[in-house]
């Protein structure tokens, strides 16, 4: 019984990607918003700073920017249509 449970306790390894980049990401947007949503089954990120026509930035689970969502400045990537909750 206490093999099953040491062995248990090993045979996990906690990913703490996506809270190092949340955590990367709320320096910029902590006065603004941070959302996870889907693009083609992978986690990304929408953030945005809380401001007119800021628009919103697409970050992947590693913190890399990859899209831009400003829809004030017609600055609209194809990933911005994409996302899925």
């Amino acid at each position: 019984m206490i093999w099953i449970i040491i062995l248990g306790s090993f045979s996990c390894k906690k990913d703490n990607t996506a809270s190092d980049t949340i955590k990367k990401l709320y320096k910029s947007y902590k006065n603004g918003e941070i959302s996870e949503c889907k693009f083609n089954g992978a986690i990304v990120y929408s953030a945005g700073i809380n401001a007119t026509d800021a628009g919103n930035q697409i970050y992947d689970i590693d913190g890399k920017n990859i899209g831009n969502c400003n829809y004030g400045w017609g600055n609209v990537d194809s990933i911005c249509k994409q996302l899925r909750l």
